[in-house]
Order: structure tokens, then sequence, then C-alpha cells
């Protein structure tokens, strides 16, 4: 499997487009600019549009890529509302979006097909209530729940500082081999965050 990571936006949002050996493709928050994106995508076939949260700065391209691909959106259920609303996330986030239809509401425990790959839902509420992770195979795309040496900001709505310290604890009994592919930042290790955050 091929991960390409394309930075986006004011905030530098990283977007991460997954292709397999079928030449198919997932694209895990795309933050911005569409246009990057979709030239990055090339010839893949999009199967699938996957948010860790619904925050603005991590779907800024979504209504785009969708008009333009017609590929479904997955994320978790208490925040789907919000994407199919056109809310921004939080409120002060900037202007309003277009409304996008999500095709698949997550829970967490969901494994979904990607060719010969399997998706993990992980539900990892904190950051936001509706904040996942998606695990494959040794690669997890952590969305805004740990970046390197740091975790997700608590202190907007629908946050908190219990549910992430839960997550946390949930992320570090992953194998210590798995590279954390996070929402801003660069990659680490689940063996280097157990020796920074124990």
């Amino acid at each position: 499997m091929e991960i390409h990571k394309i930075e986006t936006g004011f905030l530098a949002e990283n977007c991460w487009l997954l292709v397999n050996a079928r030449n198919e493709a997932v694209i895990i928050d795309p933050g911005d600019n569409a246009a990057a994106i979709l030239e990055t995508l090339s010839t893949a076939k999009l199967q699938l549009i996957l948010l860790t949260h619904s925050h603005s700065d991590h779907r800024g391209a979504l209504a785009e890529l969708v008009a333009k691909t017609g590929a479904p959106v997955a994320l978790h259920f208490s925040e789907a509302a919000i994407v199919e609303q056109g809310a921004a996330n939080p409120p002060d986030f900037g202007e309003r979006f277009e409304k996008v239809p999500v095709a698949r509401k997550l829970r967490g425990g969901e494994i979904l097909d990607f060719g010969e790959e399997r998706i993990e839902v992980i539900a990892t509420p904190g950051h936001t209530a509706g904040s996942v992770c998606f695990l494959v195979n040794s690669e997890l795309f952590s969305g805004d729940m740990l970046f390197r040496e740091n975790v997700g900001r608590t202190d907007l709505p629908g946050g908190n500082e219990d549910e992430l310290n839960e997550s946390l604890a949930k992320l570090l009994k992953l194998k210590p081999e798995t590279r954390i592919h996070p929402g801003h930042d660069a990659d680490w290790t689940i063996g280097e965050a157990r020796k920074f955050f124990v």
C-alpha cells in the first residue's frame, strides 16, 4: 500500500491518500486544496473519503472531492449532522460549507474493506466527541487525537480531557512498531509515544 501525505490549508493539516495494489484509493481528512489532492490521486479509483472528526480544517476540500469523484463519505455518527448541514466546526473556525451526504456513520469497531487491506475504525473521543482513528496494518491515522509528542486540545466544543486520556491509553496498547500519521506535524511510532507519555 502506498501512503501519500498532502499538507493543506492555513493550519497545515495532513491529508492522507492511501492507494492499494488494485489502484484503489482512500482519502483521510481532505482539509483543503482539492486540486492538489486530485493531482496526487491521479488515475487511482477513489473508493471512500474518511474523516477522523468534523473540524473545519479537516474537511475544507470535502464537497469538491465528492462532487468530482462521487466517492462516499464516512465519519462518526455523532458528527455526521455537522457535515450534512454544512456547518463550520467550531462555529467560529470559518465560513459555512456545502452540505455533503454521509454514506457511512461509524461507531468504532468496524472493519472497512479496502481491496486486500482492512481499515479498522477505533473510537477515540476526547478531541471531539466523535473522533476516530483508522488503523491499516501497522499504520495509524490519528487525526487530531495524537500528534508527535502531543495530544489534541480539549477546550473546543465536544472536547473532554478524561475521554482523551482514555483514548490515548487505548492507542498506546497497539504494537510499538505501529507508525502514527497525525492530522498535523510529523510521523512517529507507538513505541516512541509510549516512552514520551508513560
